[in-house]
């Protein structure tokens, strides 16, 4: 049983009484754009591998092997998508392997000189396609079966361009369109074909700004008359030509919509279809195309990235040149992701939850590539590839969650107070080493050490530190509801701060109750 803080009956003493104070879990997700004394108490400060939900949080599920095979890290996962099944491939620096299985890797199936690959699935009345290019190597054709270079002289056959020039691949009015290297022109093929005399398209005179292009997409918008297809161009310095119709021969059936500016997209991975719009990832945030080019002045806030503006444009400014960056939508796990590459050798992921619009960040994951294949999340990382969203740890590795929530006055702003007890809600799958603490008055302080898990099966509460607390909770999922008492200084305002550790845990996270006794204004 619980005893609260005693209160003195002494005559002449003024009774200190204890209030218990009940806070959601940081549901709001991660939040870098408000001020410390005025985020809304659902919000977090730090939110690091906890993905919030509608009605909690919880510790995000892990990565599973599922090949490990590979003789260097595979840097392009992509998959053919056929009528009546799939392939899942991965390019290496030297080749393209079949990833499907889920088992050893074969031999490589057409040799590469750069893993790094731009693609699109394309069906025509001959077959399923899956196109690939990279600028280096001739375009690589699979047909369901097996895999081919096209040039200009095999059969079938791509002529008009070197096809070792053709740096990106997409797939707008019926269509195959391609972006030349180092330059600002597209170029595409005849409707319906996968070979044939590509035709090219200059833009030099549309963007204006220079550079080259990087990207192109389509995209389908319903304007209330009907659909209306369009073609997007995406330039290495931020503008985006937008063409309405279907045929680029002919002036009245391809038609220039507008010409506008977002930012430098960062990479070539720049974009994702999400619904009915196209997201663009740039150093201005990631933007759906619906809201970025409704003025010639691109409005900040209409990004996705708004409530993380700060930490995204530090990213950007930092590793905006590093090659990785991309943007991935996964409607099985609720979520929109965007790989950050820090260095060659280590990623983060900033991470939007699709359905509340909440923010936070994952790591512990290095990853080069990512994609999506047979309603599954598949990653590219360290000579292996790994199904994403699935069990309790990292390849083995504890699962490490930070979360600190945004600063309270407890229901009593200007007064002080003297924090006596603590209690997360949680539901636990396993047992699961906690760590607890609090900031105060907005000073900042790094988390505590990973508590080592002990043996002990219940609550230990014993092993307690100036301002953290460490306990171990297990197992089998359970609620709990346990009190712990916490050493923490006089203050005004507080932010609680939950650590766990954990390679076989699932945790949920619904609220926060603490006691503390309140003092006078000085």
């Amino acid at each position: 049983m619980i005893r609260l803080p005693a209160v003195s009956r002494a005559r002449g003493v003024r009774l200190r009484k204890s209030f218990p104070v009940s806070l959601p879990s940081p549901v709001g997700g991660w939040n870098v754009r408000d001020p410390l004394a005025a985020m809304p108490e659902t919000d977090a400060v730090v939110l690091e591998n906890w993905f919030p939900k509608a009605n909690d949080v919880e510790l995000r599920p892990g990565v599973s092997e599922w090949t490990s095979e590979f003789a260097s890290n595979p840097l392009t996962l992509f998959a053919w998508n056929g009528p009546s099944g799939g392939k899942l491939f991965a390019a290496t620096a030297t080749g393209i392997f079949d990833a499907s299985a889920g088992t050893a890797v074969g031999p490589s199936l057409s040799t590469l000189t750069s893993g790094y690959l731009r693609f699109t699935n394309f069906a025509t009345v001959g077959g399923s396609f899956l196109v690939a290019v990279n600028g280096q190597d001739a375009l690589k054709l699979y047909n369901g079966t097996s895999w081919q270079d096209i040039t200009a002289v095999s059969t079938p056959a791509i002529t008009g361009l070197p096809t070792t020039d053709l740096t990106h691949v997409a797939v707008a009015g019926q269509r195959l369109w391609f972006v030349e290297k180092d330059s600002i022109s597209a170029w595409y093929l005849p409707v319906g074909q996968i070979a044939g005399a590509l035709t090219e398209f200059p833009l030099g005179q549309v963007l204006d700004k220079g550079g080259r292009l990087v990207a192109i997409t389509n995209w389908t918008i319903d304007g209330g008359n009907g659909s209306d297809d369009y073609t997007i161009f995406i330039s290495s310095e931020g503008q985006v030509a937008v063409y309405k119709g279907t045929d680029p021969s002919s002036s009245t059936t391809f038609s220039k919509v507008g010409t506008y500016y977002i930012g430098e997209p960062l990479g070539p991975n720049c974009f994702a279809h999400y619904g009915g719009d196209v997201l663009v990832l740039c150093q201005n945030g990631l933007f759906p195309l619906s809201k970025a080019l409704q003025s010639a002045t691109i409005d900040r806030k209409a990004a996705l990235t708004d409530k993380i503006d700060t930490a995204f444009t530090e990213a950007a400014t930092k590793y905006g040149k590093n090659i990785g960056w991309s943007v991935v939508v996964y409607p099985q796990g609720s979520f929109i992701l965007v790989n950050i590459p820090v260095t060659s050798l280590y990623t983060v992921q900033y991470v939007m939850n699709s359905v509340t619009g909440a923010w936070c960040k994952f790591t512990g994951w290095f990853a080069t590539s990512w994609e999506v294949f047979s309603t599954g999340l598949y990653m590219a990382s360290n000579q292996k590839v790994g199904k994403v969203w699935e069990g309790t740890s990292d390849f083995g590795t504890a699962i490490v969650g930070k979360a600190q929530q945004a600063y309270s006055y407890l229901k009593a702003r200007g007064r002080q107070k003297h924090i006596k007890l603590v209690r997360p809600s949680l539901i636990i799958g396993n047992r699961v080493t906690l760590r607890m603490g609090f900031d105060t008055d907005y000073t900042s302080s790094a988390f505590s050490s990973t508590a080592v898990a002990s043996p002990v099966v219940g609550s230990n509460w014993d092993a307690l530190d100036a301002t953290w607390g460490a306990a171990v909770w297990g197992p089998g999922e359970q609620a709990r509801r346990d009190w712990a008492s916490v050493t923490v200084r006089e203050c005004y305002a507080a932010a609680f701060r939950l650590q766990v550790s954990t390679a076989s845990a699932t945790l949920k996270w619904a609220a926060t109750d603490i006691v503390y006794e309140q003092g006078g204004t000085l």
